[in-house]
């Protein structure tokens, strides 16, 4: 059987929380193969335009761009200019927000940034990106990266908290928060998240709506309006998006037949799990494995 073509963490992320280097890509090429982990990164692009799938939503960015990758998406990226693309790439584990931030916000800023939901910012353009300050701490970053001084690990999360504190303005709202908003207190947020994190360490086994209510200390309905408030998903949309995204890294990295891999991410049926497959990519997971899309992505 074939390793799943995961990247691994890498040791600096597992030992400061972040990773930054800078990379380049060529047209033609296979580009950056389908990957997925649970650190949070952000692409600077520099030079070209790229074509960009995150899970299965189609990206075309250039020269000047922000991309954020949210925790746990299946990503790959494809250079689609003439000569060389390039762009520096930021690394960060989630830990990194628990330590920069207070217990009473971040799990509100793990939401927005590790979490990937519908209704999340994921692309900054050249104007908004300059707007939003991102070109200013990569330039800290790479000027502390090339500078090798003493210091250089205090500079990297220098530079990330500022990344992060950019990130944090652009997508926490600044108008006054609507009455859903209201409701959905801090408390509620931090529960919402503990089970979002449940839900994609057993998403291998029948988790139930109503399971998860009781760990959040909810009762049904009001568990599952929030929910659907926090992560722009119902939570049988949620888990079963949890699943699929775990059956197509299978699909893509081993030789496991459809039914082996429809059980081992939990789901009840091989039909259930090609109907609920094709409803979320837009083609079946035989389809996917035997190259019936672009790029080696998935269409919509």
């Amino acid at each position: 059987m074939k390793k799943y073509r995961i990247e691994e963490e890498q040791p600096i992320i597992s030992k400061t929380g972040i990773e930054f280097f800078h990379f380049t890509l060529q047209k033609g090429k296979n580009g950056v193969s389908p990957h997925i982990h649970s650190a949070i990164e952000l692409l600077f692009i520099q030079k070209g335009n790229f074509q960009i799938f995150v899970d299965s939503e189609e990206l075309w960015v250039g020269e000047g761009c922000t991309v954020l990758f949210r925790s746990n998406t299946i990503h790959r990226i494809y250079c689609q200019s003439e000569g060389v693309g390039e762009y520096y790439v930021l690394k960060f584990s989630p830990a990194l927000i628990v330590g920069l931030s207070d217990p009473e916000y971040r799990n509100a800023y793990l939401l927005h940034l590790a979490l990937n939901t519908k209704h999340e910012k994921s692309v900054w353009s050249a104007e908004e990106s300059a707007r939003a300050g991102f070109g200013q701490a990569l330039d800290f970053l790479v000027r502390e990266e090339q500078s090798q001084l003493p210091g250089g690990d205090v500079a990297r999360k220098i530079g990330a908290a500022s990344v992060l504190l950019s990130l944090i303005r652009e997508l926490e709202p600044a108008a006054e928060p609507s009455a859903d908003q209201k409701e959905v207190a801090d408390a509620t947020v931090r529960r919402i998240y503990d089970v979002t994190v449940y839900v994609n360490s057993h998403y291998s086994e029948p988790i139930t709506a109503s399971q998860c209510a009781a760990m959040a200390y909810m009762s049904d309905s009001y568990f599952s309006r929030c929910f659907q408030r926090v992560t722009g998903h119902s939570f049988k949309q949620y888990l079963n998006l949890v699943r699929v995204r775990q059956a197509e890294k299978a699909i893509l990295g081993s030789d496991c037949s459809v039914t082996e891999i429809a059980g081992e991410c939990g789901f009840g049926s091989v039909s259930y799990f090609i109907s609920t497959y094709k409803k979320f990519k837009g083609i079946t997971p035989l389809a996917l494995r035997n190259g019936k899309h672009r790029n080696g992505v998935s269409e919509d």
